[in-house]
């Protein structure tokens, strides 16, 4: 069987991982500098994967290619059975869709949460669990059949980086068993109810921004959704950009009557207390401009002095 796998996000490296264990490599890799797109995607290093240096450990042909709708005459002199289109975050347009049977990755349970940024949504939404599913690309958005599709645990304390490993590890298991099944014939397609469909927009690192007056489980599924590898949610004091990479809400505290949303309440052994919209935040682990990342103690101890300063607020709402 001919495969081809595209992709530059590290959900590529389980699909690749995946077909080598249903022993069907991928026969060609089409990928990106991935160097270039990390100085503008204001990603963190882990979240992308040098399919090119993978390629080369497994001998595999690879294309290292500049623009993402060259695709197709990438693959004119290719005849593959299937294209894995996995961590890929470009439209895939028909002319690639036309020369084989496209397979991708959704992180959701499809229907629900097609569109951007599904896996910052769920967490942003305070979701307890969800899916990975795999589907046929088609020209609607993530409206293929499905494929694949299992379900996953999201717990209260999980960072966006916990549930990113744990779909990792879904993905290579739900490729390997697609390949087989594609190989010896027994897959099946399953049609989506798009009566049943919703949808999520693409997120900016802006959308990071915290807006203190939402509650304080609001601003904390925030933290979680966009903390590491994702740009974090930030916000602003005294002129100075801060990263709140971690939080948690007090439990057994109540905020000073009257105390306005983004105001540092107290600093404690675990970290700094913030008002929020209505109760407090306990900041634990935050980046304060350039400098280095703080954690508890260290925290407390550099945000001392700003007790009963406030943050400047954001509008929040996405």
């Amino acid at each position: 069987m001919n495969l081809v796998l595209i992709g530059e996000v590290r959900t590529a490296e389980y699909a690749l991982r995946g077909m080598m264990r249903a022993g069907h490599p991928p026969t060609m890799i089409l990928t990106t500098d991935v160097a270039k797109v990390m100085v503008r995607s204001g990603m963190e290093s882990d979240y992308y994967c040098d399919l090119s240096e993978l390629s080369r450990s497994y001998d595999i042909p690879v294309r290292v290619i500049v623009d993402p709708d060259s695709i197709a005459s990438n693959l004119a002199q290719s005849v593959p059975d299937y294209i894995f289109v996995m961590g890929w975050p470009y439209i895939v347009r028909k002319p690639v869709l036309q020369i084989a049977p496209c397979v991708g990755m959704h992180p959701t349970r499809l229907p629900c949460r097609r569109g951007g940024a599904p896996v910052n949504w769920t967490i942003l939404d305070g979701e307890s669990s969800s899916a990975v599913s795999l589907i046929r690309l088609r020209p609607a958005l993530d409206g293929g059949e499905i494929l694949a599709q299992r379900d996953f645990v999201i717990e209260p304390n999980d960072y966006v980086g916990d549930v990113m490993k744990r779909i990792y590890s879904l993905t290579e298991e739900l490729v390997a068993e697609s390949v087989k099944a594609l190989a010896d014939g027994s897959a099946t397609w399953r049609p989506q109810e798009d009566s049943l469909a919703t949808y999520t927009s693409r997120r900016k690192p802006e959308d990071g921004r915290i807006a203190w007056r939402d509650s304080a489980v609001r601003i904390r599924n925030l933290v979680r959704a966009v903390s590491r590898p994702f740009p974090g949610a930030f916000s602003f004091l005294e002129g100075q950009v801060v990263k709140i990479w971690r939080a948690d809400v007090p439990h057994g505290y109540r905020a000073p009557v009257g105390a306005a949303p983004g105001t540092i309440l107290a600093d404690l052994p675990q970290g700094v207390l913030v008002s929020t919209g209505d109760n407090a935040l306990l900041l634990t682990e935050a980046q304060i401009g350039d400098g280095p990342t703080l954690t508890s103690t260290a925290l407390s101890s550099t945000l001392v002095q700003h007790v009963g300063k406030t943050f400047e607020q954001g509008c929040g709402g996405r």
